[in-house]
């Protein structure tokens, strides 16, 4: 189309981007798994060697209490199987990935309905999709063919949402109409999209809503 010097400039603001929405989860992400890992620590430390001292102290009247009994039985079962501690977190973490690969679809529209997790989820996947297409259609990719891209070489919820939209653009819709009929996309979208094809700066709007939700993102976060 003639823009390379604009394309390359774009693909730099792309990158940059990218990689700070990524360096800001894993910012975010850091705290909670040091004080997790902590806390398991400790558990395991106290189960080991604190409680089981405790077991002769005890007044009689202590065994009555349903909790004493459940932090008792946990004591005797990490004495023997400890190891669990540390196999636990790789089995779930297996398992959800194996369940994630067959049922992604399901996980994901579920995951997005969880209070405020579920949204910044949606709004960081939502801010990605629409960088990806600001970027190509701003190259002169057309809307379709960009679409056609992110749908390939994304495998977010999102970009399977997209790629509903661009089937109902073949049949004859504009892309604010079929946005429109996907209630998963924010009415918000929508009217944004709409106002750009009226307008004639479809690009611009795109734009506006990938800073939109990169910014929304980064707040919840």
């Amino acid at each position: 189309s003639g823009q390379l010097p604009t394309t390359m400039r774009t693909l730099s603001d792309y990158y940059h981007v990218l990689g700070d929405l990524k360096a800001r989860v894993l910012g975010a992400c850091v705290y909670p798994l040091i004080i997790i890992s902590l806390l398991m620590v400790s558990l395991v430390y106290l189960s080991l060697n604190v409680i089981p001292h405790l077991r002769d102290v005890l007044p009689a009247a202590a065994l009555n209490s349903w909790l004493t009994l459940m932090m008792l039985a946990l004591s005797n079962f990490l004495q023997h199987f400890w190891y669990v501690v540390l196999i636990l977190p790789v089995v779930i973490a297996a398992l959800f990935l194996f369940l994630k690969t067959l049922l992604r679809e399901k996980i994901d529209a579920y995951v997005f309905k969880i209070p405020y997790f579920g949204y910044i989820f949606r709004d960081y996947e939502l801010s990605i999709v629409f960088l990806s297409l600001w970027v190509l259609h701003k190259a002169g990719v057309t809307i379709n063919v960009a679409l056609r891209k992110i749908i390939d070489t994304n495998s977010m919820f999102t970009a399977q949402q997209l790629e509903i939209c661009r089937l109902q653009m073949i049949a004859g819709y504009s892309i604010s109409e079929s946005l429109q009929q996907n209630p998963f996309f924010p009415k918000l979208i929508t009217d944004t999209i709409r106002i750009g094809e009226e307008t004639g700066r479809v690009n611009e709007y795109i734009e506006r809503i990938y800073k939109s939700y990169k910014e929304t993102f980064q707040s919840r976060l």
